[in-house]
């Protein structure tokens, strides 16, 4: 996906594929193992989901992208 996004000139091209994957699942993975295993749930999953998608997928776009598609808070 981040491959063809470059390719599409959506995501930026100094980005490297593997590491972006990893860091995005690696941020999944953290919160859907604190959903499971916490007692005390401090976040809400969703408001997680939304935060966390937000954050890469504003970060990875490119600036034609960007101003293109504008993507709200």
């Amino acid at each position: 996906i981040v491959i063809e996004g470059q390719e599409k000139g959506l995501i930026r091209k100094d980005l490297t594929p593997g590491i972006m994957k990893r860091a995005f699942f690696g941020a999944l993975d953290e919160m859907a193992r604190y959903w499971v295993l916490s007692t005390k749930k401090k976040h809400n999953i969703n408001e997680a989901a939304l935060q966390i998608s937000s954050v890469f997928i504003r970060g990875m776009m490119s600036e034609e992208a960007w101003k293109e598609y504008q993507v709200p808070i």
